[in-house]
């Protein structure tokens, strides 16, 4: 069963229910790996089909639970009391359902198989960059792995000028900071799947490339952000915007890419928005805008800039013949990032802009060719602002 995806409609043919429902649900707690039917892409341009896959790392399919983490539910909306975050207050395993035929668990209704769905994103992200190198693999670097949280229909809000409205057709990463008693810290992980409303395409809960974008977030979280807290590195006020607006930048132009990397289509964003511009082989310039509003707190979007850092290393990827090589000198360069010179000073400071991207970048080139391919391809996009 293959299609090009339309409307979400068109995941669950007609059909296909009655037949997994006449198949009986099976009894024992099912561990990895085990094979699983969820929906995964296909082809090159948003083409998806439900069919088996095997999940190496569930512990308990029936509470859709293992090594990286729960699929979870909450009703109320997150914010509304300190607990739900801070504790993982409220949250639920999914109510799912599986039956089994041979060795391959069938899901028997839509929450089941976007369950099992967001499990098999995550996991398949987790996998790529494990297999990448090392330094991606979170089990080796994120003390509770498994207590991450994959929220199906999560509730969350967002404050626009007057008004308080739910998110809704969205996706998200959060590294929830928890303070204890004693004066520690230490991080909640979040994965957020929000309800669909208005797309009529693949909802995002169901868009690997999405999925995999959000955990991409956790790999630089804990690669970048988190070294980076506990050897003091700081941003200094005078170059505050310019620097955390370009780290944010990076972190969506690599979660893009990432996810371009798995799913081998650079269109997976346009899934769930067609039209949207989110296309990494389409050319993208650091245009006098772009730049301009590096300054500003209120008109950058980094998804902006970060396009422009994804189509280059689409690019790269391309001209070389090789994305895995090319993300595995990302990877390194994520890994290595508070060591490169042309970011950190010695006074810890930390000052960060596209070109000395580019340098860190080419610095941590797996040969000398790639380094060549990185510095010509930036220089092409970045030296005349508008192309």
């Amino acid at each position: 069963m293959r299609w090009t995806v339309y409307s979400w409609c068109q995941i669950f043919p007609g059909g296909s229910l009655i037949l997994l429902l006449a198949i009986g649900c099976s009894g024992p707690r099912p561990q990895g790996p085990v094979e699983v039917e969820v929906i995964q892409p296909v082809g090159p341009r948003c083409q998806y089909q439900i069919a088996p896959a095997t999940l190496h790392t569930i512990t308990d399919l029936h509470r859709v639970s293992g090594q990286l983490g729960s699929v979870v539910a909450n009703d109320e909306v997150v914010e509304s009391r300190p607990e739900i975050l801070d504790h993982g207050y409220g949250f639920r395993p999914v109510d799912v359902e599986f039956s089994r035929r041979g060795n391959t668990y069938y899901p028997l209704d839509y929450a089941s198989l976007l369950a099992a769905s967001l499990y098999y994103s995550i996991e398949r992200g987790y996998l790529m960059f494990a297999s990448l190198d090392g330094a991606g693999d979170l089990k080796t670097r994120v003390p509770d792995l498994s207590g991450t949280l994959i929220v199906l229909d999560a509730r969350r809000q967002n404050d626009s000028g007057n008004l308080t409205r739910e998110v809704y057709d969205n996706a998200e990463y959060l590294p929830h900071r928890v303070k204890t008693s004693d004066g520690t810290e230490f991080l909640r992980n979040y994965i957020f799947a929000f309800p669909n409303q208005d797309i009529s395409a693949l909802p995002l809960g169901l868009n690997i490339g999405i999925l995999i974008h959000e955990y991409t977030h956790m790999v630089f979280q804990y690669l970048f952000y988190e070294p980076g807290i506990s050897r003091n590195v700081y941003v200094t006020e005078s170059n505050e915007k310019p620097t955390s607006n370009t780290l944010a930048a990076i972190d969506e132009g690599l979660a893009d890419y990432f996810s371009f990397v798995s799913t081998r289509d650079p269109s997976f964003f346009e899934c769930s928005f067609p039209n949207s511009g989110r296309d990494l082989s389409q050319s993208r310039y650091l245009t006098h805008e772009i730049r301009d509003s590096l300054l500003s707190e209120d008109r950058f979007d980094p998804h902006e800039l970060g396009a422009v850092i994804a189509s280059i290393n689409w690019e790269i990827g391309e001209v070389l013949g090789n994305h895995e090589a090319n993300a595995r000198s990302l990877l390194k360069m994520m890994a290595s990032l508070l060591d490169c010179p042309e970011v950190v000073t010695s006074r810890n400071v930390l000052s960060m802009n596209v070109q000395s991207l580019s340098a860190c970048q080419a610095r941590a080139a797996t040969d000398s060719r790639l380094a060549e391919i990185i510095r010509r391809t930036y220089s092409k996009y970045l030296s005349g602002g508008d192309p």
